[in-house]
């Protein structure tokens, strides 16, 4: 697969109102340098934007937190939850039956790929970003889990893209392929503004929304 290139266009928006924002409320700026005056303009917006492709366009909304994550499954339903450093928890409930505790930890995202469940675990808090990329063994209810891998920035919001999965860290980006990282970036300037969302039309053209704006 050839490298995964993030289509360079930082922006800020321009005051509006609503959920929905138009893209000529945003205007393309240099990447500013953490710290420097552009970097706390955006950081101080304290809004974020959202990133998401409708009918193969670019839509742009705000953001909202959102702290859980669900699968359905035929035995029943994940429900991952990140309460930043006051944890998390992975849950299974079966039809009809009492949540089940899974694994303790912060869970960003679930997923099912060739037939197993994955789930993704991260954290950034006082100086501290790291995740991990676990696969849920067992049957229901009565699951287990093992790690496959670390990450050392920490996973902030996810798409797909075929089978590639495309992950937006704290301070940077990378693929997952066949479930193997490829870092693109690492230590960029939207560290300390925090990720929410990617979008992707194609390998060549991704999304990443930030708060005050989007890359």
């Amino acid at each position: 697969m050839p490298k995964l290139l993030l289509l360079i266009l930082w922006c800020i928006t321009l005051p509006c109102i609503g959920q929905t924002h138009q893209l000529s409320s945003f205007k393309e700026i240099a990447p500013p340098e953490p710290l420097s005056k552009p970097w706390v303009e955006l950081n101080n917006h304290g809004t974020g934007v959202a990133v998401k492709i409708i009918n193969d366009h670019l839509v742009l909304h705000t953001s909202r937190e959102v702290n859980t994550t669900t699968l359905i499954i035929a035995e029943g339903t994940f429900q991952g939850k990140d309460r930043g450093e006051w944890g998390g928890e992975l849950l299974f409930t079966a039809k009809k039956a009492k949540p089940v505790l899974v694994k303790a930890g912060n869970v960003r995202f679930l997923f099912q790929a060739k037939g197993h469940v994955y789930f993704i675990e991260g954290l950034a808090h006082m100086g501290l970003t790291r995740g991990a990329l676990y696969q849920l063994t067992g049957e229901a209810p009565h699951f287990d889990y093992v790690k496959l891998l670390d990450f050392n920035d920490s996973p902030e919001a996810f798409t797909f893209l075929g089978e590639d999965i495309l992950i937006a860290q704290s301070r940077g980006f990378t693929i997952l392929h066949n479930l193997q990282p490829e870092v693109v970036v690492k230590n960029t300037f939207w560290a300390g503004l925090y990720p929410n969302s990617v979008a992707a039309l194609s390998e060549r053209e991704v999304y990443i929304g930030i708060r005050g704006g989007y890359v």
